[in-house]
């Protein structure tokens, strides 16, 4: 079951004994106050845009799911925006040490 479940991309499913997509975004949605629809939405508002893209750093940084598994999970995305998105937080982290250090915490409390 688990095998078929991660052939079909379920994002709940632990892939190498790492955290899952579903409890990485209920993470970042308490950390900053949205709510999951509001991720997967169209919306391109700062206080969306920048929790997507956390979310997509996360992802792709502690699960095996694809770009394109990512992306389609918040609102079918293009694997190219989850490659931005890496990219910019990943930028954003070795600028700002606050950040860093907020990325670590959710990224510890997604494993929890």
């Amino acid at each position: 079951l688990e095998l078929a479940r991660r052939a079909m991309g379920d994002p709940n499913v632990v892939t190498s004994g790492r955290v899952t997509l579903g409890r990485i975004v209920d993470v970042v949605c308490k950390f900053y106050s949205v709510k999951q629809s509001e991720l997967q939405s169209k919306r391109r508002h700062k206080s969306i845009a920048e929790p997507r893209q956390v979310c997509m750093y996360i992802a792709r940084q502690r699960t095996d799911l694809s770009l394109e598994d990512i992306g389609g999970h918040f609102g079918g995305r293009d694997h190219t925006t989850v490659m931005h998105s890496v990219q910019k937080i990943t930028k954003k982290v070795a600028d700002d040490e606050v950040f860093a250090a907020q990325i670590l915490k959710m990224t510890e409390d997604s494993q929890a």
